[in-house]
């Protein structure tokens, strides 16, 4: 790591160095325009996260709770425990992001595709997509899973790419 990649906070008379976030780059871009890239077929699945709407974090002497009432919801919690978390500023700011992540649907979309030129593709990886005839607008998903076979296709399962996604897994 450079000196240039880190970045510090002071809270509380307490000096904390992180590294500086940085945005992930697309490995590749794969759009209907392309007549190289052919999708076979389209299908959208249920929410990759569980369901929870009240998000308990605990950390290093701290504790926070955020909760989202729904109507016609059962109260579902999650419980996460961090004990790199060491004030109540950074457990809220984890709460209010696993709220966001667990009670907002994340549909997790699988296509299949011809596997000519993506056969280095990896679960994590970060792919631009842009097919709108299927319902995939232009925008970064990150791949959930691949499902390889000896045939020319594979299938792969993507989510829409989102920093707190990125964490998650």
């Amino acid at each position: 790591t450079n000196y240039k990649d880190i970045q510090y906070t002071i809270e509380n008379e307490i000096l904390e160095f992180s590294l500086r976030e940085t945005s992930p780059v697309s490995k590749i871009s794969l759009s209907y325009q392309d007549p190289e890239v052919y999708i076979e077929r389209t299908a959208n699945t249920k929410s990759i996260f569980n369901y929870a709407n009240k998000i308990i974090v605990t950390g290093d002497g701290v504790r926070c709770t955020a909760e989202r009432q729904q109507k016609n919801k059962k109260t579902k919690t999650l419980t996460h425990f961090d004990d790199n978390i060491r004030t109540m500023a950074q457990a809220r700011l984890k709460a209010n992001q696993l709220l966001d992540l667990h009670s907002e649907p994340r549909n997790k979309i699988r296509i299949k595709i011809y596997k000519t030129g993506l056969e280095f593709l990896a679960p994590g990886d970060l792919i631009t997509l842009n097919f709108p005839q299927q319902d995939i607008p232009k925008d970064d998903y990150q791949i959930f899973e691949i499902e390889n076979s000896f045939t020319e296709s594979m299938e792969v399962s993507v989510v829409q790419y989102e920093k707190q996604i990125a964490e998650r897994f």
